[in-house]
Order: structure tokens, then C-alpha cells, then sequence
């Protein structure tokens, strides 16, 4: 089906298509793209382009900029693993590490892990539990280990496990369950794109 001439977006497709090239972290006119296609590599973000992809984000204004001190170890075939100190600024009244703290770092490792698979989506979460095993303090090191357990075509559910680096114990486990298909936005200016090549 050919383009009709003449043809213009209406604003409501043009409201469309302007949001999901400025908010979706993936689309083709922002950095993460840049970062995404420099790092593909059979279809994965090599280990490379995830510390680029971890470093972007950890280095924005949003709630991830609390991990800048995080260190991407390895990243390849849905695994991740990062290091991080624990700061002050995320401990809770107690002086440990808080447990809102804990579950951003399950959903943050376990979405640079599903960048790995081949899907390239980070996904948007349904559900995430953290299970609180052992307390964290000040200074201490942890070691952040997310697996892919599954990634679909809409949905993918990965495993992290926090454990202390000095001596090797689980302090928090996770289940991140997350929904990696397209949404209604991103089919419209696909839709949209595949009419206007026609």
C-alpha cells in the first residue's frame, strides 16, 4: 500500500511519534541508540556497549545516578555481573544498605543482563521481589549477579543474587519479571514508517 499524496500525520501521530523518539531509551534518535547498534553483536550488547549503556544511565539525572560507583564485571548471553561499595547515601536510619536501594539494583542489573539475549528491549517491570537475607553496612562491597531465566517475545523473567564480596555470604536474592514486547506507541510508528517506505 502506497503512501497517499498529500498524506499528513495527524497531531495525535505526530504527538505519537515525537514521545516515543524522546522516551523510549532505544529509539533511533537517542544516545542509547548509539550505544545499542555500536555494541550489537549478533543480535547482544556486547560486554563493552552494556559498561557504555550502565555508564549513561548511572551518569543521568535519574534514581540510577545513585550507582555511579558501580562496575559492570562481565555481560554476555543474558548474565551480568557488576561490583559496587556500598555509599552513605544509600544506607537506611539503621546504617545498612536500604532495601529500596537493593531492589533498584535487581531491577537495574537484571534489565543490563536481558540487554545481553539478543532481544535488545530493557523492558518495562510487572513484578519484582527481593528477598532480604542478610544486612549490608557501609564500605562493604557487593557483588551483583543477574541471570535470564527466560526472555520471550513479551515477556522475560531474570534471577539476581547480592552477595558480599569479602566473604562470599547471600544477602538478598530477586525475581524481576518484566514485559519486553512493543507497545501500542512503538506499533504506530512502526505502522506509520512501513506506510510512508511503501
Amino acid at each position: 500500500m502506497g503512501r497517499l499524496l498529500g498524506h499528513r500525520d495527524t497531531p495525535r501521530q505526530k504527538a505519537v511519534k515525537r514521545h516515543c523518539n524522546k522516551n523510549h531509551p532505544f529509539s533511533g534518535t537517542s544516545k542509547y541508540e548509539k550505544v545499542f547498534m555500536a555494541g550489537k553483536s549478533g543480535g547482544k550488547l556486547a560486554l563493552e556497549a552494556v559498561k557504555a549503556l550502565v555508564a549513561q544511565r548511572v551518569n543521568s539525572s535519574g534514581f540510577e545516578s545513585i550507582f555511579k560507583q558501580m562496575n559492570v564485571v562481565s555481560a554476555s548471553d543474558g548474565k551480568c555481573c557488576c561490583e559496587l561499595k556500598v555509599q552513605p547515601n544509600m544506607l537506611n536510619v539503621a546504617g545498612n544498605l536500604h532495601g529500596g536501594v537493593t531492589a533498584a539494583l535487581v531491577d537495574a542489573v537484571s534489565t543490563y543482563a536481558l540487554t545481553t539475549t539478543g532481544q535488545g528491549r530493557p523492558g518495562s517491570s510487572i513484578e519484582l521481589n527481593v528477598s532480604y537475607l542478610r544486612p549490608i553496612k557501609k564500605d562493604d562491597s557487593i557483588v551483583i549477579s543477574a541471570q535470564t531465566l527466560r526472555c520471550g517475545s513479551t515477556l522475560a523473567v531474570c534471577t539476581v543474587d547480592l552477595t558480599n564480596k569479602s566473604n562470599g555470604q547471600l544477602v538478598a536474592h530477586g525475581k524481576h519479571c518484566k514485559y519486553v514486547g512493543e507497545t501500542k506507541a512503538q506499533r504506530l510508528v512502526q505502522k506509520k514508517d512501513t506506510l510512508s517506505d511503501s
